[in-house]
């Protein structure tokens, strides 16, 4: 009878050896790996500054806001016209059911996680690796606003790198609401009803359903959820019109999120088939800025964008001998536009309207100029007007007229500096004549050509521009 046990004694003995070197060479490569990975994180944050707790939470809560204008008894005029429209808003004023969708769609972990999701990184990598056709996001949502925040778009490992080391460090300083109420109020909503760009959660309520973002129902808030993936592709609306295609889009994205939120167990089946029945498109009645309003108040918002840009120029002490004024002012004048300035004028609104009301009547005016322009006849040339009422025991401006069509004449004729010509002479001609008895106000003079009189210059003095003559 053989004996069987020495020789798998014997096997095992063979393996051991390798075993052992197996483990330490694996462990070697785990060695070796974190450190290459450590260098090469090292090497792409190394210009990357160190942000403190107060830098990352006052950025993460700067937005660009709307800037608005009042009339003199408290009444809005209109909000100074910008590209972005955004009101922020709170958390509890922010609707569970926009919560709920954001969270369903965009990051289901959010509540759990550390600032960084490694099962949906590891996914999206070998999705990309493997050139998978579903292609799904590997970003939380504290790294999204990381992004949004801190970084550009550019699609970069190093980007991605700096994105993901920053989210880990604003989980420390911002807590799970105070992260999903930034991220709300940062994000882009594409155009809407309004046909504005809105951004964050409250414009985006109010300029697609003309609604506060806490009173969103399922069905909308799932709507608005779904299109920040792409922006432009879910918009339903263009410059001026309705765009079907982007709606059909959005509405497909919706049942995505709605489905996401169902399995998520954020809603129930019966609350599932009513947000899918519910019609968007017919509750679509965004509050609009519009278009006609800022042309109504075309040269009043122009006007006031310069004088309040000057204002806070003022306020710093910074004046026009500056050399760098005209760039100080476009930047405050920008400030202005994104800042949430409210600004409160002097003019009242019975006055101003009135006066518009009398230079946009056609009727009191000759039928438009008829002219010559590059060689063809032109027949719309209005006859322009400027006017200004001011209080003069407190030097306010109550009401003023700046022109006529400002859509296609931008020209504010009531505060532009012009060459005052002939109607300067009163002032600076006959007035100074008549007081130093030179002439009588009977005195006739003979209007020819005097070769023997020196030419003597003259400045005007709203222009300081120079001019020979022989007056």
């Amino acid at each position: 009878m053989s004996k069987t046990n020495p020789p798998i004694k014997n096997r095992k003995r063979q393996w051991k050896p390798i075993l052992k070197y197996a483990l330490i060479a694996i462990f070697i490569m785990v060695f070796l790996g974190v450190g290459v990975g450590a260098g090469l994180v090292a090497a792409v944050v190394k210009n990357e500054p160190v942000r403190s707790a107060q830098e990352i939470r006052d950025q993460v809560f700067k937005n660009n806001l709307l800037s608005s204008v009042y009339w003199s008894n408290g009444e809005k005029i209109s909000d100074m016209k910008t590209d972005e429209f955004r009101i922020f808003v709170s958390y509890d004023q922010i609707s569970d059911n926009v919560k709920n969708a954001v969270i369903a769609i965009e990051d289901r972990d959010f509540r759990n996680h550390n600032g960084v999701n490694l099962k949906a990184i590891t996914r999206a990598a070998l999705q990309q690796l493997t050139g998978s056709q579903v292609q799904t996001g590997g970003s939380t949502i504290t790294q999204q606003l990381a992004k949004l925040t801190f970084f550009s778009m550019e699609k970069t490992y190093t980007r991605k790198t700096k994105e993901i080391l920053l989210a880990l460090r604003m989980e420390q300083v911002l807590s799970k609401d105070e992260i999903l109420t930034a991220y709300l109020n940062k994000i882009n909503y594409g155009k809407a009803a309004n046909y504005q760009n809105v951004y964050g959660i409250e414009a985006a309520a109010k300029g697609y359903f003309n609604k506060d973002a806490k009173d969103l129902n399922v069905a909308e808030s799932a709507y608005l959820a779904g299109i920040p993936q792409r922006p432009t592709a879910y918009s339903a609306f263009n410059q001026s019109s309705f765009d079907e295609e982007g709606y059909q889009l959005a509405k497909k994205r919706q049942a995505l999120v709605l489905k996401a939120m169902l399995t998520e167990g954020f809603i129930n089946q019966q609350q599932y088939n009513e947000a899918l029945a519910y019609d968007i498109k017919g509750h679509f009645q965004g509050e609009t800025l519009k278009k006609e309003n800022n042309n109504k108040y075309g040269y009043l918002m122009q006007d006031i964008e310069t004088r309040a840009a000057e204002a806070i120029l003022k306020s710093r002490g910074i004046t026009v001998d500056s050399t760098t004024y005209a760039d100080e002012l476009e930047s405050a004048r920008q400030e202005l536009m994104t800042g949430g300035y409210k600004i409160y004028t002097t003019l009242d609104k019975k006055i101003y309207e009135s006066m518009n009301e009398v230079a946009n009547n056609n009727k009191n005016f000759p039928r438009p100029i008829n002219y010559i322009y590059q060689g063809k006849k032109q027949t719309d040339r209005l006859l322009q007007v400027g006017a200004t009422l001011i209080q003069n025991k407190t030097g306010a401006i109550l009401g003023f007229v700046g022109g006529r069509d400002f859509e296609n004449y931008q020209v504010n004729h009531a505060t532009a500096k012009r060459q005052p010509g002939s109607s300067i002479k009163p002032v600076l001609d006959y007035a100074p004549a008549l007081e130093l008895g030179k002439i009588q106000p009977a005195s006739a003079i003979d209007d020819i050509p005097k070769k023997d009189l020196n030419p003597i210059t003259m400045i005007t003095p709203t222009t300081g521009v120079s001019r020979q003559g022989s007056h």
